[in-house]
């Protein structure tokens, strides 16, 4: 079994010449309230009066995550504007990170192939250039979280898929921040992004197709793309060193239990040791006949705390090598 990562949006910055289906443009409450909103403009004035008219009326609130989508109906080239609800206040990484990934789930409804995603006026005049990396970070994790998909065996999977297939960001005005910054915060995002992707996809399977051995092979698989060093004790291994819990946890279920453990070390000299500890039951603990019925789907998400941590090692492991920034990725020394 080996975890396959499904996220292939391709991010740019200021790409002016390419042609987009979709708008995308972040509002918050007060801009909306103000008096000179009414003058104001954000994508087109006859759509953007339409956004105020739906305000007034209380169809769209401009609450954070909320969203307005228009069909421009010919007024634009594009076929859509997706007005998101930003706070008033505080837009941070978080923030824009929730609104990317509400953009990219109604994006997904109207099948937008291509967006233009207009950034906020507040993040225009920043000149810090780590605050840029990870504003950008923040939002390619959200339009990739947002496009996310549960895999699925059946026929009808291509129907469940995001159509989306690249996302420009782009300032409203002639503002503009140096193009590395941008690419650094795209692609350290598209790591975040594609690495908890890949813990989902392990949460997802089912106890028939993520046993713990299956886990364990796919650690070492993680580790050796990675350059990450892998140790796998068995049950023989772990009576040896007397992990009496473990092997009392695994004796009810007919596949034997294994302990992982990942080791990665950034810097040698630094004498700071971090550990990561995350449980892996992959589904049946041998009391299943004392649990409900209803929810016992969701018991395959008792290892969704050692996929958290396989997936902040396949972080841990891809960013050095392949996605070198300017600031300081990885402090210190691992061993996880």
């Amino acid at each position: 079994m080996k975890a396959v990562i499904r996220m292939s949006i391709r991010f740019t910055y200021a790409a002016q010449e390419a042609e987009f289906d979709t708008i995308v443009c972040f509002v918050s409450r007060e801009e909306l309230r103000a008096e000179e909103a009414a003058d104001g403009q954000w994508v087109h004035p006859q759509l953007d009066e339409s956004l105020r008219t739906h305000f007034h009326s209380k169809l769209f609130n401009a609450e954070p995550r909320e969203t307005l989508c228009l069909a421009t109906l010919g007024l634009l080239p594009q076929a859509y504007v997706i007005y998101v609800g930003v706070p008033s206040t505080d837009l941070n990484a978080d923030s824009l990170r929730d609104a990317a990934a509400a953009a990219a789930k109604s994006a997904k409804r109207v099948k937008a192939v291509s967006v233009r995603q207009i950034l906020p006026g507040g993040i225009s005049i920043i000149t810090q250039e780590s605050m840029v990396i990870e504003f950008a970070q923040a939002l390619t994790e959200g339009y990739l979280l947002g496009s996310f998909s549960r895999k699925s065996e059946k026929k009808d999977e291509e129907k469940r898929q995001s159509t989306l297939q690249t996302v420009n960001y782009t300032h409203a005005g002639s503002q503009s921040h140096a193009a590395a910054s941008w690419d650094a915060g795209i692609r350290r995002g598209t790591v975040f992004a594609e690495s908890v992707g890949y813990a989902r996809d392990l949460v997802n399977l089912p106890g028939n197709k993520l046993t713990p051995e299956m886990l364990a092979e796919e650690a070492e698989a993680l580790a050796l793309t990675h350059g990450l060093d892998c140790e796998v004790l068995d049950e023989w291994s772990a009576a040896e060193q007397g992990m009496g819990g473990l092997l009392g946890v695994g004796q009810g279920s007919a596949n034997p239990p294994r302990m992982i453990v990942l080791h990665y070390t950034g810097a040698p000299q630094d004498k700071d040791v971090w550990g990561l500890v995350g449980k892996g039951i992959t589904f049946d603990t041998g009391g299943i006949s004392l649990k409900k019925p209803q929810g016992m789907e969701a018991m395959i998400s008792d290892m969704g705390g050692a996929a958290a941590v396989l997936g902040a090692m396949r972080i841990i492991g891809e960013l050095p090598r392949n996605y070198p920034v300017t600031d300081n990725l990885l402090p210190g020394s691992r061993e996880l």
